[in-house]
């Protein structure tokens, strides 16, 4: 999976998201901060239940989105 939001217009600086589908949304968020990324929204399913989504910035200024399935209680 790999999807594109548009950039809010009423933002100074409008850039596109990119979002990955990842199997592990905290791990792969954890990885690109210890690589540089600047956290935008810490992984949560707040607004997609079911799911978990998070954010970064690279070093570029450029919006990174990651999604997961959220792992079911067994």
């Amino acid at each position: 999976y790999l999807g594109f939001d548009r950039a809010e217009p009423s933002t100074d600086n409008p850039r596109t998201t990119v979002w990955f589908n990842v199997d592990d949304c905290r791990d792969a968020f954890d990885r690109l901060i210890e690589q540089g990324a600047k956290p935008v929204r810490e992984p949560d399913s707040v607004c997609s239940p079911g799911e978990v989504l998070a954010e970064v910035l690279d070093p570029e200024g450029n919006r990174i989105g990651l999604i997961a399935q959220a792992k079911r209680n067994a």
